[in-house]
């Protein structure tokens, strides 16, 4: 199973070859400082959510349902076409949180345990 350290760097990976294929990119949130970091942070909100040591890990948050909602979030947010400088930097956040999102629950539902379809909320 992927611990704190492997979904952050999973994250920060996975967020900078993203904004590195964007085609709409912002000074801020597409900088190979800022993609990486943003993106190991923002991987961990999973866990965040759904501690570990929690005995209801691996539910909702980490769910089949989860990953579809946030695939769609991202989907939606890439399509965005904002008109100032500050959506453009909100774009490139959510574009950096959702597919930190993502990657840990792709990384999670590689392991033995798998995600759950929905889980419990």
């Amino acid at each position: 199973m992927p611990n704190r350290h492997a979904h952050m760097a999973i994250g920060a990976v996975s967020c900078t070859i993203a904004m590195a294929g964007d085609e709409r990119p912002n000074e801020f949130t597409h900088n190979l400082a800022v993609a990486p970091i943003l993106g190991a942070v923002a991987a961990r909100l999973p866990d965040i959510l759904e501690p570990a040591h929690n005995p209801h890990h691996r539910q909702f948050f980490h769910s089949l349902a989860m990953l579809v909602a946030v695939g769609a979030g991202v989907k939606k947010v890439y399509s965005w076409e904002p008109d100032s400088k500050l959506k453009e930097v909100l774009r490139g956040v959510l574009l950096i949180g959702g597919v930190a999102y993502i990657s840990h629950l792709i990384a999670d539902g590689c392991t033995p345990k798998s995600l759950p379809l929905l889980g419990k909320l």
